[in-house]
This record gives C-alpha cells, structure tokens and sequence, in this order.
C-alpha cells in the first residue's frame, strides 16, 4: 500500500534531492564523495561494448582494452564515476590516451544518443547490463562481452543519514536485490 515513484535523475541532482528532503532515497553508481549519505550496496552491474556494424572490432566476440586505441569511443560525462571491483577496469578505459585522443565532444550526450550515434555506423560506446534487457534483437547483435576481467560499477541506495524508516529501507534494499 506504499506509494513509490521512480524518477529519473543525473546524480548531482539526486544528490541535491537527497539533502533538500524532496526524495527519500536514490540509486546510483557507486562514488566516492558520497559520505554525506548513508549509503546501501545493492549489487555490481557488468558494462558491454555497444559496436557498430561498420567498426573492425564488430566481428570480435570480447573486446580487450587494446582493441579500443583506434575507435571512436562515445563516452558520458560521468564516465569516470564507474568503477570495477577489480581494479577500476572502466576508469581505464575512460583515461585511454588514444580513446581520448579520438573521443568526441559530445557533453549533453546521453547513453540512448550515443547508441543511436553507434547505430547510424559511427564508433562505440558502453552500455550496462540492465540497458541489455531492454534492446531489440537487432540491437543485441551489436551488444560485446569485455574481455575479463569485466568492468562493473556498483549501485548503490542513497539515504540521508537521518532517514528513520529502516524497515522500509531494508525492504526496499531487499526487492532490488532479489
């Protein structure tokens, strides 16, 4: 009988929610300036790479970390916000000097812009699990494994450090889990 809404939010901006009172609790990529907040491990999610037809790197069934020098790699703003239990993989993906070199500005970029940008046949990009789920057939087809180890970011749940409904947190905690 509780009534929950999603929103979907940048993290700066759920953050700023977080602390005027306007939500009570926000999912994100795991960072590292969260202390402020209570913060709840949920799970790790796996990143693939999202290749266009036309790239040399389509017909390979796991891209390495060396496999990207030449590309045109799409990447978010927040790109350095993700984080692989073994060893910030993703990070270094995002600090490649050559991926750098060739990266586009593209700032108000979002991930469903850069797959359609890889779509219409121009470079690749990464995509989260969960995004998977919801593609296309056709859209899998452009969906690669990392090599391993795979990079991952951990979500996590957000409170404030004065949120007294722990019994609804933890089932909330729990749901998402499960």
């Amino acid at each position: 009988q509780l009534d929950i809404r999603v929103v979907e939010m940048k993290t700066d901006v759920i953050k700023s929610a977080l602390r005027t009172g306007e939500i009570d609790a926000g999912i994100v990529a795991g960072l590292s300036d969260m202390d402020e907040f209570d913060r709840v491990p949920l799970f790790y999610e796996p990143f693939h790479v999202y290749v266009s037809r036309e790239s040399e790197l389509f017909g390979r069934e796991v891209i390495r970390t060396s496999d990207l020098s030449g590309e045109q790699l799409w990447l978010l703003d927040d790109c350095l916000l993700y984080t692989s239990d073994a060893g910030d993989q993703l990070l270094r993906f995002c600090q490649l000097k050559a991926a750098k070199a060739s990266q586009m500005a593209y700032h108000l970029g979002s991930m469903e812009t850069f797959m359609r940008m890889v779509e219409g046949g121009r470079g690749i990009t990464f995509i989260p699990g969960l995004a998977v789920l919801q593609l296309s057939e056709a859209q899998k087809e452009l969906v690669h494994a990392f090599a391993i180890p795979c990079p991952t970011r951990q979500l996590i749940l957000l409170t404030h450090k004065d949120f007294v409904r722990q019994t609804l947190k933890e089932t909330l905690v729990r749901e998402i889990r499960r």
